[in-house]
């Protein structure tokens, strides 16, 4: 049995900090050296973190990302490591990069540029035209990114019968999006009789979430290993080599299949497979006419627990958390200040902050008026409570009534009503965005999206805030 060891690095990086994000594949790559890992895979342009956007246009951004990428090669000795990056070859290209032995072995360029829906690489990147296939001691592997792998056809029909094909991505979360990926991945392994490493990225970026759950599939197109959702992770999984040939063996379909004949010899690599046995194997022992050596014990091969999948609530929650965490991670926020109304909606975004942030550094404001009820006040202190969160209360009647003194004169005598009321969520957002500006708390906003799609909300007031969760 062959067993190549591979480490699927999911990594949460983030845009525009090139030594942040060297120094977490850095540290990845000499995590799976340790565990005399064959190939670590990293996500779709890790070095720049995802998306770049306009930062691709400045000249010493791109040169930044050049030279990380050497610096990163000096640190693949005895490990083969594919990460994404950029590449400048009479054009700007999203690239995967292989690295062996210090050096950068080959580039590939991505095929097939997403331009709909939250991507614009059409913007910034030019097509890739060839394909990308390496080989270890005689096994084809082959490297696409992200939307080469969704799009049947194409550059998939030119992988020379790649026994694993590695996909590094930045794939975004939608509702239900991971069971659509799983199912894309099962299909893909199967219709190529190829061992399918599919390395996602996780975290957050601005309205992004990416939720990793990276995974390894079988030819056979069966899920052998997972990583987490929305957690960053080190995944190593060995893979069986000979099982490939054996599930193609009984492929008649495959047989007739000639992919790959692009004409091009697959780059072959120097470097050599990890010896290592099966786990409950005893390892062999020579005849004693032979020369002993010093005997080696192999490790047992990393068969990793399958991670159930996440419910679509939970996957849901995890996704708003992970998003409000990072978002105050990367723009240097540390605490997080809200309305407190007693309502569902900020009972929710509450939940999300303690969560994401830790309770300790979530305040609440409680502003209640004229218009609150009792039951709201004492709904939103109970709530704090039993989430842990810091609470201040601010009455606005004064407020109102200094409002009210200042306008009356030039309603010239209309009747109290939706004025009044939204008058109150414009002094709420005020004080919230006075909090903010005083001591550096971000301002969560509380409406959620159904409110956000018909327009029901105060302008000025409770569409306030910096980050709106929900």
């Amino acid at each position: 049995m062959k067993l190549l060891r591979v480490a699927l690095a999911q990594i949460n990086t983030a845009v525009g900090d090139i030594e942040a994000n060297s120094a977490k594949i850095i540290a990845a790559i000499t995590q799976a050296k340790a565990q005399k890992t064959d190939l670590i895979i990293f996500p779709e342009l890790a070095i720049t973190g995802y998306p770049p956007e306009d930062l691709l246009f400045k000249q010493a951004f791109l040169s930044r990302s050049l030279e990380a990428l050497h610096t990163l090669a000096a640190h693949c000795t005895d490990i083969v490591a594919v990460t994404g990056t950029v590449d400048l070859d009479g054009g700007l290209f999203n690239a995967a990069a292989v690295i062996e032995n210090g050096a950068v072995a080959a580039i590939y360029h991505k095929h097939n540029l997403p331009n709909y829906g939250v991507f614009d690489e059409e913007r910034y990147f030019q097509k890739g035209d060839k394909p990308l296939v390496f080989s270890i001691e005689n096994h084809k592997i082959a490297v696409v990114i992200c939307e080469d792998l969704w799009l049947a056809g194409g550059v998939m029909n030119e992988l020379d019968g790649a026994e694993v094909i590695v996909s590094i991505n930045a794939s975004p979360f939608s509702a239900l999006k991971h069971k659509e990926r799983t199912e894309l991945l099962g299909s893909r392994a199967r219709d190529y009789r190829s061992v399918i490493v599919y390395v996602n990225q996780v975290g957050a970026q601005d309205e992004l979430v990416f939720d990793g759950q990276s995974a390894v599939f079988t030819a056979d197109g069966s899920l052998y290993a997972n990583a987490a959702g929305f957690a960053e992770e080190l995944l190593i999984a060995d893979i069986d080599l000979d099982a490939v040939a054996r599930v193609r063996l009984k492929d008649t379909r495959f047989r007739s299949l000639r992919l790959g004949q692009n004409g091009a010899a697959p780059l072959a690599l120097r470097h050599k497979i990890h010896s290592r046995a099966p786990a409950l194997i005893t390892p062999f022992a020579p005849p004693a006419l032979i020369t002993p050596q010093v005997p080696f014990t192999p490790p047992a091969p990393f068969t990793p627990t399958l991670k159930e999948p996440q419910s679509y609530e939970q996957s849901l929650y995890n996704a708003l958390t992970l998003g409000l965490k990072d978002y105050c991670v990367k723009n240097g926020f540390t605490t997080a200040v809200l309305g407190l109304s007693g309502g569902v909606d900020s009972a929710l975004v509450a939940a999300i902050a303690a969560d994401a942030l830790g309770a300790e550094n979530v305040l609440g404001v409680l502003m209640p008026s004229p218009f609150s009820s009792q039951g709201s006040v004492t709904d939103a202190l109970a709530l704090a409570a039993n989430l842990g969160i810091r609470t201040r209360t601010i009455d606005i009647a004064p407020l109102m009534n200094a409002f009210d003194t200042a306008l009356r004169p030039h309603f010239d005598g209309a009747p109290r009503g939706v004025t009044e009321e939204n008058l109150q969520a414009r002094i709420r957002g005020n004080l919230l965005m006075a909090l903010s500006n005083k001591f550096g708390f971000l301002v969560l906003s509380t409406g959620n999206k159904s409110e956000l799609s018909v327009g029901y909300s105060t302008l000025y007031g409770d569409m306030c805030g910096g980050f709106a969760p929900i």
